[in-house]
């Protein structure tokens, strides 16, 4: 398929490549490598690993500028995605790159659906100006037809059974980023939680710590919670009044659980935490980095009246017996005290 569409200097091209059939998937995909490789162009591949499989099949033989990576390993968190990204940019700062990033699959939750689908509107803010071409596979047996919609609204440039052609329903990415996800689901009933103040860090961590613990997270995951809650705490004392509440509740799979902070703060700038946050930046900045770099997934929902930060962590499923409580007991942090709290 001709490469109709011309790209200048630093400007972004994002595409969305519809594919029905491995042929189409191999054919979409291999055009654009293609593409690039003929003109020198470095290429990042960020694909589920069975995609990989098929790609390698068939890949050209002077493909030695393409970099491979598992999309289920670097977009688990799909926060994490971007920052993947601009790395790779940053190495190649004197040629134009592409990308091939499949972050929406069959299989994928509705909640990590949701986050990869604001991640793709999220890539017209962060690369608009960027000497990058994106294109981005999607499923039409697979996934849902508001799925496919979505991708339509965040991506200029639609490719179905070789046909290129300008998106019609694409829409401003600030708005597709605030409009999907909103709002959040409801806390289910057996959620605990707690209202906090300015003083109450360490009465925070132990609520959290217990939660973890009688989720059955193991002790590394547990440790990785507390640094992005101890990150989320101070981001309220020192941008959101010093007041808010956190709360508690498994996974419903019982893989891991949610954590969820909420507080009276703005988050104004929806690429906060997907960027690496610059020399003297402040708290926010690189507090949800952090957040993102430890959690499997991150959801955040902010506007004048208030921001959710909700925190997922998993963990490999433990035996039947482990998670009904014959798990071996972790001991607490000699400092932390067991809450007794319900949900406010």
């Amino acid at each position: 398929m001709p490469d109709v569409l011309p790209r200048v200097g630093g400007s972004l091209h994002h595409e969305a490549l519809f594919y029905g059939t491995a042929d189409e998937y191999v054919d979409g995909t291999g055009d654009f490598m293609r593409a690039g490789l003929g003109v020198g162009e470095p290429i990042f591949v960020a694909v589920p690993r069975w995609q990989r499989h098929i790609l390698s099949e068939r890949i050209p033989a002077d493909a030695a500028q393409v970099r491979f990576i598992d999309m289920g390993v670097v977009g688990r968190n799909p926060s994490r995605i971007i920052p993947t990204i601009s790395s790779f940019l940053t190495a190649h700062p004197d040629r134009r790159v592409r990308f091939i990033g499949e972050p929406i699959w069959n299989g994928r939750s509705p909640a990590e659906t949701i986050e990869a689908t604001r991640h793709e509107a999220l890539l017209n803010l962060a690369f608009a100006d960027s000497a990058i071409s994106i294109l981005c596979p999607y499923d039409v047996n697979g996934l849902s037809p508001a799925t496919l919609a979505d991708a339509e609204r965040n991506h200029p440039i639609l490719t179905a059974r070789e046909q290129r052609t300008r998106s019609a329903p694409y829409t401003d990415p600030r708005i597709v980023h605030a409009a999907i996800g909103q709002p959040l689901p409801d806390r289910p009933s057996d959620a605990r939680g707690l209202a906090f103040g300015r003083d109450d860090l360490g009465a925070v961590l132990s609520f959290v710590w217990y939660g973890a613990d009688g989720a059955g997270l193991a002790s590394s995951r547990i440790r990785d919670l507390l640094s992005a809650v101890s990150e989320l705490i101070m981001n309220t004392v020192v941008h959101a009044g010093g007041h808010g509440t956190v709360a508690t509740w498994p996974e419903r799979d019982g893989t891991g659980l949610v954590c969820e902070v909420r507080d009276t703060g703005h988050i104004v700038d929806p690429l906060v935490g997907r960027v690496a946050p610059r020399p003297g930046s402040v708290q926010s900045e690189r507090g949800l980095w952090l957040v993102n770099q430890v959690c499997d997934l991150v959801e955040v929902r902010s506007s004048r009246t208030g921001t959710i930060v909700r925190l997922h962590l998993w963990d490999q499923p433990a035996p039947p017996a482990h998670r009904k409580g014959s798990r071996p007991a972790q001991t607490p942090p000699a400092e932390l005290t067991s809450p007794d709290q319900s949900c406010p």
